[in-house]
């Protein structure tokens, strides 16, 4: 290895080292970021800390519900899969019935999942 190799390299490895971690060319300030990071070099950092966690709090709870969504969602439409495969080995004569039977659950719609975690951790809790 020369000389040039090695100053070359020592010199990338401290820009790699600088831990500071650019944003994107090009890429698009969010406003909000931008009004928090003026407050804070003005000095009015309380009202804008309790906006921030309000706002993080609500994020957060909609995060949940749609986890909760896409959970309940998913499970229903496994059950759906799981009857049309049943549906499809089953007896001719049975099929009719068990046709009815999945239309029956496939418009029921999808259980809510929040209110089952309410009931599991209560559940939790007394035993």
């Amino acid at each position: 290895m020369s000389t040039e190799d090695l100053s070359t390299s020592d010199s990338e490895a401290a820009f790699a080292g600088a831990g500071e971690r650019w944003a994107p060319v090009g890429a698009v300030a969010n406003p909000e970021d931008e009004q928090w990071k003026r407050g804070t070099q003005a000095g009015s950092v309380s009202s804008s800390d309790a906006d921030l966690v309000s706002r993080l709090r609500k994020l957060e709870d909609e995060q949940e519900q749609l986890n909760s969504s896409l959970l309940a969602l998913t499970s229903h439409f496994a059950q759906v899969q799981f009857r049309l495969k049943q549906i499809v080995h089953a007896q001719s004569d049975e099929k009719e019935r068990m046709l009815l039977e999945l239309e029956e659950f496939a418009f029921k719609g999808c259980p809510h999942v929040i209110g089952c975690r309410a009931q599991d951790a209560q559940m939790l809790e007394n035993s």
